[in-house]
């Protein structure tokens, strides 16, 4: 698992330091320092909830600042994490610079994606404002020929040429407020850091039917969007439907024991393969 490429989601990065010490336990762990503030509940929640190939990963507020005046101590032998403190390279740099693996920028072949200088990136204020997009795109009074799903809110939208997409960058409607927290020429690099999705949850005892039950419990493995209309309206009791958006890029397949006044129920939470931009 590339730590740098994952914690990359939360915020910038500006350097992961990984002891060679291994903690009492035995188990290996990490300093990760960000270059502003991050949102470290939402970090910490959706770390908790994230698998790794074959490793569990979780995440905590560290109790003292790792700033450039402060930073743990590091033995003799730890020659890779010394030399990432000696120059202006990260130490995911410095690891990989010893280890021999070098970065390889992929350049794609001239053209190849030529359409896209004349998209925009627009990035919705909530997932539900969906439903609204799909009223105003694509339509014969509009120039957006095609909205590409990049995951989580963020679209790109096609226009037939950069000067009709300048245009409506330039004069956005008032109801474009509404919709969008971002909407942009698009540029290198522009990708989505989340995704939505549709999950089964299993173990739901009926008395806990209710939509701030499922709002606590997608905490474990994203944020709570949306449920379907049979999981609202109580038609079946053995599975509900639940849209949620997560960080996570791996498969959503997790258990554990919830309480629901004095007793405990074990929840089982799967992702679907149902599309997640398909509302009922």
């Amino acid at each position: 698992m590339d730590l740098h490429m994952v914690m990359s989601r939360f915020g910038e990065v500006m350097d992961v330091y990984v002891p060679l010490k291994l903690k009492r336990s035995g188990k290996r762990y990490a300093f990760v320092r960000f270059r502003n503030n991050v949102d470290i509940r939402h970090l910490i929640l959706s770390i908790n909830s994230m698998n790794g190939v074959g490793v569990n990963i979780t995440a905590k507020a560290a109790k003292a600042r790792m700033d450039d005046n402060s930073r743990p101590s590091v033995s003799q032998e730890t020659k890779i994490v010394r030399a990432a403190r000696t120059d202006d390279r990260s130490f995911v740099e410095a690891v990989r610079s010893q280890s021999g693996v070098a970065d390889q920028d992929f350049v794609p072949k001239y053209g190849a994606h030529e359409w896209l200088s004349c998209c925009a990136l627009g990035v919705l204020k909530s997932p539900m404002s969906f439903q609204r997009l799909k009223v105003f795109f694509p339509s014969k009074e509009s120039p957006v020929t095609e909205i590409i799903p990049l995951g989580g809110v963020s679209f790109l939208f096609k226009f037939g040429s950069k000067a009709e997409r300048n245009a409506m960058i330039s004069d956005q409607p008032e109801w474009f407020m509404e919709l969008f927290d971002v909407f942009k020429e698009w540029e290198d690099g522009d990708a989505a850091h989340d995704r939505l999705c549709w999950v089964l949850v299993k173990g739901v005892p009926p008395g806990a039917w209710f939509a701030d039950f499922f709002h606590l419990v997608m905490t474990k493995v994203g944020d709570y969007v949306d449920w379907s209309h049979d999981t609202m309206s109580r038609k079946r009791f053995d599975v509900a439907k639940i849209l949620i958006r997560t960080t996570s890029m791996s498969f959503v397949n997790r258990s554990f024991s919830v309480q629901f006044g004095d007793q405990y129920f074990s929840v089982g939470i799967v992702e679907s393969h149902l599309d997640p931009l398909d509302w009922e």
